[in-house]
Parts: structure tokens; sequence; C-alpha cells
């Protein structure tokens, strides 16, 4: 009785580590496939990192210690579609540029790497990518 039960929980164990390493896979996979598609649309789309430069120091230049990285991006949509109609800005992007979510920490990433002074001004948890 006690041996099936041992061999029951044992696999049981390994069925939890099993299932549990693959989730580690598949989100590995997954962020570094999302890195992947911010260095492919950061080289077809080098503009979008200037801006996101520009606006995250306009917000630094007007005392802001904290900015968030979405706070940003969401400046740089705004751009896209407003003043690419007329107002504002002379934005050079095109007008149907679409921005995706899931890059927006690696923009703040990539501040922080070229704008060692100003390092924390993006608060960016750590990644499991490599």
């Amino acid at each position: 009785m006690y041996g099936v039960e041992i061999v029951t929980n044992i696999g049981l164990l390994c069925a939890k580590t099993a299932l549990k390493n693959y989730c580690r896979l598949r989100l590995l996979r997954l962020m570094v496939t999302i890195k992947e598609k911010f260095l492919e649309f950061h080289k077809a789309n080098p503009e979008v990192y200037e801006l996101f430069e520009r606006f995250t120091f306009e917000a630094i230049n007007s005392g802001m210690k904290r900015v968030g990285a979405k706070f940003v991006f969401e400046r740089i949509r705004w751009e896209i579609y407003v003043s690419t109609s007329g107002a504002g800005y002379c934005v050079p992007l095109k007008r149907d540029l679409k921005l995706n979510n899931n890059f927006t920490a690696w923009y703040a990433r990539a501040f922080k790497a070229k704008n060692r002074a100003h390092k924390d001004v993006f608060e960016c948890r750590a990644t499991k990518s490599v």
C-alpha cells in the first residue's frame, strides 16, 4: 500500500516539475520572440526610439523624476495619429505605423542603457530572456 502511494506521489511530483519546466521554457521562448521582434521593428523604424528619447527628456526637463514607458508610448501614438495630420510636431513617421505594447519595456531598457545618468527614470522588471 505504501509503495504504491510513494510511487504515485513521485509520479505527481515529476509531472508537476515537468509542467513547471515546460511553462518556463514556453515563457523563455515567448520573451526571446518579443525581443527579436522588437529588434526587427527598431531596425526598420529607428525614428520611434528617437521620439521615445525626445519625449522622455521633455518629461525629465519638466521636472518628472519617474516616467512611465507606456506614458511615452502613448505620446508617440498621439504624434503619429494627430501630428501627422497637420497639428503639432513635424513627426517623421508613417501614419499607418502600429506600435506594439510588448515593445514598451524594451524601449525603456534601451533608453536606460544609452542614458546611464537617467537610469532610474524608468522602472523595469528583470527579464528572463537572454
